[in-house]
């Protein structure tokens, strides 16, 4: 295969001379396209089938802070163009129906976010400081219906919008990517995976200010309904001011069969939040998820509903086949799992997962869980497993463990902490309602194993 130096193409790449012609120019020609150190100002660049885009330490792809530079809005119909988080459809990468693409080499990819957004006086919080555009560019990296698409060992920065989308592709690989966006941006995600099947994320180095690793199944644009499938994520390491990983959203699609592994959350509004629907969304059938070995600081580790506000019925999302194991977690507002009475969620499990919550102050109850006097509550959740979960808590919190309509559970082994306990207290912490199994319930650190029926 050729290998097109971009230089030889007019590329002058000392962030000041536009190079989106010469960088086009050598991408048209096939081949790898290789650029060497320097910052190319650019703007929209269209990868084509077989582009190898090789980014060498010190390369940097720079966004342009013109939008004449970019592409229309309407350059293919799946394009996605948001009056609610004032996006117009622009893009600095992208390919559209396109196969055998790879993007890799040590280099670096900048959306340049601070040409879009303006610095807010006298506001209090980084991300106040920074106001929303009126307009700004979209996705920054975008791939739409392309197949064995590959992602390795670059840095994405500055992103005005979404950093990393694949939108009903087939056959992805993410790796050793590093992903940086300032927490004061608005909508800073990560890697999104919207109806994607196939894909594997792995060693990848994530922080911005939205969440870092999504899986959405939003096929209403695409040319044939797709799912989001057979996802393996592991070997990460995420902080955001929003969710570590975000699963949910759809039109009446699913998502199902990923693995998340060997996972640390350093920093997060939420851990792992499952979420079917949204507000304005069909919302996804959820199913088959496994979680295993986490460790997770959080306000809110662990989070899965039928719905983003729990006490409203929105949508028809389901969520059923979710497993917790080896998981450690650090939290301050409550968490668990809410379903509805008419829409249970269905069989998860919590294996050796230690729920921790020190006594310090938080920062409000909001969306679910806003009346729960317990820092784990379950609700309305058919055969749920609770088995060797741990959970240590402060002595604000009135309750342990909240079950309310669990039918089918069965809770063995587990323990709370709780140096607040009275010798008077002699009722279980855990509510146990008819329909619950509890066996081996420790109520404390002098308890021994008791076999309750």
């Amino acid at each position: 295969m050729p290998v097109y130096n971009v230089r030889d193409f007019g590329a002058v790449g000392d962030g000041k001379t536009l190079d989106t012609k010469a960088i086009q120019t050598a991408v048209d020609a096939g081949g790898t396209v290789l650029l060497p150190p320097g910052i190319y100002l650019s703007g929209t660049i269209y990868l084509r089938t077989g582009t190898v885009l090789q980014l060498e330490p010190g390369a940097v792809i720079k966004g342009s802070g013109n939008f004449d530079d970019y592409n229309s809005p309407d350059v293919c119909f799946q394009n996605m163009v948001s009056e609610t988080e004032h996006t117009n459809g622009k893009h600095l990468l992208m390919a559209v129906g396109c196969e055998n693409i790879r993007i890799f080499g040590g280099g670096r990819i900048d959306g340049s976010m601070q040409c879009w957004f303006n610095k807010v006086e006298g506001k209090g919080t980084a991300y106040e400081s920074m106001a929303m555009p009126e307009k700004r560019p979209s996705q920054m990296v975008f791939f739409c219906e392309c197949r064995n698409v590959s992602v390795e060992d670059v840095e994405l920065c500055n992103s005005p919008y979404w950093t990393l989308l694949f939108y009903g592709c087939s056959d992805v690989y993410v790796h050793r990517v590093k992903i940086r966006n300032p927490f004061y941006g608005h909508n800073g995600d990560g890697i999104g995976l919207d109806c994607v099947s196939n894909a594997i994320v792995s060693d990848c180095d994530i922080s911005g200010s939205d969440d870092c690793i999504t899986l959405r199944s939003c096929s209403g644009r695409l040319k044939r309904e797709a799912h989001c499938e057979n996802i393996t994520v592991t070997n990460c390491l995420l902080s955001t001011r929003q969710a570590g990983i975000r699963i949910g959203l759809g039109n009446g699609t699913r998502i199902r069969n990923a693995v998340f592994s060997n996972i640390v959350i350093r920093k997060a509004m939420f851990g792992v939040v499952v979420n079917a629907s949204w507000r304005n969304d069909l919302g996804a059938h959820i199913s088959n998820l496994l979680f295993n070995n986490m460790t997770i600081c959080a306000h809110r580790p662990v989070y899965v509903t039928n719905s983003v506000v729990a006490d409203e019925e929105l949508g028809s999302g389901t969520v059923s086949g979710v497993t917790f194991s080896h998981i450690r977690a650090e939290g301050t507002y409550p968490c668990g799992v809410t379903g509805y009475s008419s829409r249970r969620i269905t069989d998860v499990v919590f294996q050796d997962v230690v729920f921790d919550y020190p006594d310090r102050d938080g920062a409000g109850l909001f969306y679910t869980f806003t009346n729960a006097k317990s820092p784990l509550v379950f609700r309305h959740v058919r055969d749920l497993t609770l088995d060797s979960v741990r959970l240590r808590r402060n002595p604000k919190w009135k309750e342990g463990v909240e079950l309310h309509d669990c039918p089918g559970s069965l809770i063995n082994a587990c323990r709370l902490d709780d140096s607040s306990l009275l010798p008077e207290h002699k009722e279980d912490q855990f509510y146990n309602h008819e329909g619950y199994i509890i066996a081996n319930f420790f109520r404390g650190p002098e308890d021994t194993p008791e076999l309750r029926k």
